[in-house]
């Protein structure tokens, strides 16, 4: 599961903020990490699960995402993020560059910037994916 999701989603994402940076735009970047106990918790953070937290939309979504407490505290922590962005183009962390690669990790009610998450897997796919 993780080959793919490398494959299609965050290799494809991490070269597009590198592109960016590299013309002198910024780019930001972020990691949901929150995973869904629904199904037995074999979505874990499935592509595009964070939508209903940045819409808080969570009733709608319930089987996908399941419930708790902790649901509406990562509303509270996301949902800011994407309004700052749309109105300010900024989401209130450092843009991504190449030597510091920074993004913001969102997991429960736990975020916080990250330098280069994940970098040694990134690393091993340089010049083949």
């Amino acid at each position: 599961m993780a080959y793919m999701t490398d494959q299609m989603f965050r290799l494809p994402v991490i070269r597009m903020a590198e592109a960016q940076a590299a013309q002198g735009r910024e780019a930001w970047m972020y990691w949901f990490t929150w995973a869904s106990p629904a199904f037995g918790g074999i979505l874990k953070s499935a592509h595009a699960l964070e939508i209903p937290f940045v819409f808080d939309n969570l009733d709608a979504f319930e089987m996908l995402i399941g419930t708790g407490d902790d649901l509406q505290g990562l509303v509270d922590l996301m949902q800011p993020a994407w309004i700052r962005f749309a109105h300010e183009g900024n989401p209130g962390w450092d843009a991504y560059t190449e030597e510091t690669r920074s993004t913001m990790r969102f997991d429960s009610t736990d975020a916080g910037v990250i330098n280069d998450p994940l970098g040694s897997e990134r690393e091993m796919w340089a010049g083949r994916a």
